[in-house]
């Protein structure tokens, strides 16, 4: 279910036509019973505005930011500090 949250999150980023396809076609690889568990737990609209509203990610090469804490890259990259909400954390097993 994590890997749907990601697709997502990628389709607000790029607005891609591949990764629209991988959010609309992704979620036909979990169960219904996961389908309802993500809907109701607002992660798709979570991703999508974060996504929207966090600096582009396909040129980051992340490994030039090993030496950084995790609090320090997600503020160079304008993602939440808190990361993803305990409800969608604990849905997606992260």
């Amino acid at each position: 279910m994590g890997e749907v949250v990601i697709k997502w999150y990628e389709l607000a980023q790029t607005q891609l036509p591949m990764t629209f396809l991988s959010a609309m076609f992704g979620p036909l690889s979990i169960g219904p019973h996961e389908w309802r568990l993500l809907l109701q737990s607002g992660a798709f609209a979570w991703a999508s505005k974060v996504g929207t509203h966090s600096d582009s990610m396909l040129c980051v090469r992340f490994e030039d930011h090993f030496e950084l804490s995790i609090e320090d890259v997600r503020d160079l990259m304008n993602l939440p500090r808190e990361g993803a909400p305990e409800n969608i954390r604990k849905l997606v097993g992260k």
